[in-house]
């Protein structure tokens, strides 16, 4: 099939107004019809509550206030700085890795054929499928959990680093 140039489509141009950011945001907010927020609330209560009687599912006025519960009690923000912090220490460690082995495979053209085949091996290695080994090797409790989140942050940080410095 030939399609000449007269057949195509004009380009769409986008506009460049002088509207700042907040406006914007403030015109599609208040684009949005009040009932539907409260239809987008509303169906999944009834349907948990009037028709299916799912018992993995809670109705949302549940999870609310459940939620509310938990944070009146302190313990949703235990929990959260708990997560936080694994968060921290994790992306910490893999930085720390990522940048140090980036950086010497990077520099040495004899480390990085030695280092590089395997790190690109173990990086097709889907994260979930590290759960089970790790959960084997770190026990189940925060040392597994951290090393998890420094693997996923480890190659990204790996190949920036050494792309950067070869």
């Amino acid at each position: 099939m030939v399609v000449s140039v007269a057949t195509l489509p004009p380009p769409v141009k986008l506009a460049v107004t002088d509207e700042p950011v907040e406006a914007a945001l403030l015109r599609v907010t208040l684009s949005v019809p009040p009932w539907s927020i409260s239809a987008i609330c509303a169906l999944p209560e009834m349907a948990t509550s009037l028709t299916l009687k799912l018992p993995t599912v809670p109705p949302p006025s549940v999870i609310w206030h459940t939620f509310v519960d938990l944070a009146a009690t302190g313990e949703l923000q235990r929990h959260a700085l708990a997560t936080v912090s694994r968060v921290a220490a994790g992306f910490a460690f893999g930085v720390a890795a990522g940048t140090v082995l980036g950086a010497i495979a990077g520099y040495s053209a004899l480390t990085h054929r030695i280092v590089d085949p395997t790190l690109q091996a173990l990086r097709s290695i889907p994260s979930i499928a590290w759960v089970p080994l790790f959960i084997l090797w770190f026990g189940i409790f925060e040392a597994s959990k951290v090393i998890l989140i420094a693997v996923g942050v480890f190659f990204p940080v790996y190949l920036g680093v050494m792309g950067a410095v070869m």
